[in-house]
């Protein structure tokens, strides 16, 4: 449409220019008529009286016949150029022009009866007459040019008009189409947008029933680990220990009976009794780490007390404890206590600190554990896949209601902190 528009414009402006120059050129033919009738009286009027204030407005005429004569000879269409009628126009026009000059030399120089015998020969009136038809036939032709050139301007208009018309139609027409692609291509989003929120929803109930059962078995793991634990401890207790104890109490049966000259057998005894009390102190040692009887027979305060000093003393590294008595169930208090073991593992494999600090408090009824350390520190974003260790607090506090917050960064240490409930929330 601006392409037409542009080009239609263009055309039109040639054309009305083209009918405007014509209408110019038929003005100035009628005004050659004028001047030259102008000439011709004002000639008249000198020959008649003498009186030279007559020649000027001769001359005038005489000049303004000059210059439209060019400008007409310049403007003029070719057509109009070339026509047979101009140019004799223009000659009757200059043989007028010389009469009338003639004339006026021979009232000048000679007197009034010499410029009136020239009048009397009637060729100015013959010149006249001749220019007059020429003129109305030139006239006559530009009248036609113009009118042609009307006609091409309506038709032209009209035809713009039309093509405008067909391209607003057509632009209409676009638009509907586009109107009803777009409602059908909405339509085809919004459906397979449907299509996608409940694959999504599909999906996401899936992920949400599969964490739930990943979660109960990490659950049911963890408490089957640890009712294995209780029982391998039991056993342990039970069924080594008085083994262990049997054979401690033979030994010293046997170290009364011997003699006091048997110096190597009584040697051999001793050492024999040493590990039995060895072998009873490794069965207490993994009897606590299966199942720490301080957490059960004391409570969790003693318990990760007892945790803190020994851990401190095999690893050579100073322990901090700020441990408020909480109130918590068997399970619980076993979470609790298995984090922060956990945690004091990690510490001594990883992280090469020079301190550590271990808290237990409680408000408005949520418990809060943490370890912090002053280690080497990671990046908690970018943990490698078998971090099992971390994984298992995560699911304890999981499966317990709570939540567990890692708080590191390379070089700056790191804080590991876990919150629950004190009693275990209604299902």
């Amino acid at each position: 449409m601006l392409v037409l528009a542009e080009r239609s414009y263009n055309t039109l402006m040639r054309v009305a220019g083209e009918r405007q120059q014509l209408q110019l050129v038929s003005a100035t033919i009628d005004a050659l008529g004028d001047d030259l009738t102008l000439a011709e009286s004002s000639q008249r009027g000198y020959l008649l009286t003498g009186d030279t204030r007559y020649l000027e407005p001769f001359k005038s005429a005489a000049g303004r016949i000059a210059a439209r004569t060019n400008l007409l000879r310049g403007m003029a269409p070719l057509p109009l150029r070339e026509s047979p009628s101009l140019r004799d126009m223009y000659a009757q026009m200059e043989l007028k022009l010389g009469e009338m000059n003639r004339a006026i030399e021979l009232r000048t120089h000679d007197g009034p009866d010499a410029a009136q015998r020239l009048v009397n020969t009637d060729a100015g009136k013959q010149y006249m007459e001749a220019f007059r038809s020429h003129r109305q036939l030139v006239s006559q032709a530009a009248d036609a040019l113009i009118a042609r050139k009307q006609v091409e301007f309506n038709r032209l208009l009209s035809a713009t008009r039309l093509s405008f018309m067909a391209c607003v139609l057509a632009a209409l027409l676009a638009f509907v189409l586009y109107l009803g692609q777009t409602y059908r291509i909405d339509k085809l989003t919004r459906s397979a947008q449907r299509a996608t929120e409940e694959e999504r929803a599909r999906l996401e109930r899936q992920v949400r029933e599969r964490t739930a059962r990943l979660t109960d078995l990490a659950s049911y793991l963890q408490t089957a680990v640890e009712d294995e634990r209780a029982r391998l401890a039991r056993e342990l207790h039970d069924e080594l220990g008085a083994l262990l104890t049997a054979a401690k109490l033979d030994v010293a049966r046997l170290r009364m009976r011997l003699p006091a000259d048997a110096g190597k057998l009584a040697d051999d005894l001793a050492h024999l009794s040493g590990v039995l009390n060895e072998g009873i102190a490794l069965k207490r040692t993994i009897i606590e780490n299966l199942r720490p009887s301080a957490l059960t027979n004391l409570g969790l305060v003693p318990a990760l007390e007892n945790l803190t000093r020994e851990w401190s003393h095999a690893s050579r590294i100073e322990v901090h404890t700020a441990l408020e008595p909480v109130e918590l169930d068997e399970s619980r208090a076993l979470a609790v206590y298995r984090l922060v073991q956990e945690a004091l593992t990690n510490i001594q494999k990883y992280a090469r600190p020079s301190r550590v600090a271990v808290r237990l408090d409680t408000h408005d009824g949520i418990v809060e554990v943490s370890v912090v350390d002053d280690g080497v520190g990671f990046d908690p974003s970018n943990l490698p896949l078998a971090t099992h260790g971390l994984t298992g607090m995560q699911h304890r506090l999981d499966a317990c209601g709570g939540r567990l917050v890692i708080d590191s960064a390379p070089g700056r240490g790191t804080r590991i902190t876990g919150t629950l409930a004190q009693q275990p929330a209604p299902r």
